[in-house]
């Protein structure tokens, strides 16, 4: 006759039950952990690519070939490379336009990338004009 309590085998039950939940929890939670923190270093190599463009606009003018390393830091130093006219025989690199493509690598993985075109304004006023 049972007065009260559990039996050994309800106890047993009830731990490995427990154990399934907790691992399936834990698991999922450690994804989450990594996927927000690859979100997280995308978004920084976003801004560090951003960054690196809005500097680049900056300069009055820029080289028609070769590239460039620098680290940009945004949360995290990324690796951020610089080419310019990156293709052979690339059709907006002329004498007024330059193709630009910025690269953010961390932990030698690249992050983000983005390529832009560059050209020059001509600010003076047209011929006849006052």
């Amino acid at each position: 006759m049972r007065t009260g309590g559990f039996t050994l085998i309800e106890m047993l039950v009830a731990l490995a039950l427990f154990t399934v939940v907790a691992t399936f929890t834990l698991s999922f939670q450690m994804s989450n952990v990594s996927a927000n923190q690859r979100t997280e270093i995308r978004m920084q190599g976003d801004a560090a690519v951003r960054q690196t463009m809005e500097r680049l606009r900056a300069t009055a003018r820029l080289p028609t070939s070769g590239s460039r390393t620098d680290t940009v830091t945004v949360g995290r130093a990324f690796s951020v490379r610089q080419e310019f006219c990156p293709a052979t025989n690339d059709p907006p690199c002329t004498s007024s336009s330059t193709h630009v493509r910025v690269t953010a690598s961390f932990a030698d993985k690249v992050a983000a990338q983005a390529d832009t075109v560059f050209t020059q304004v001509n600010t003076s006023s047209p011929a006849g004009g006052s």
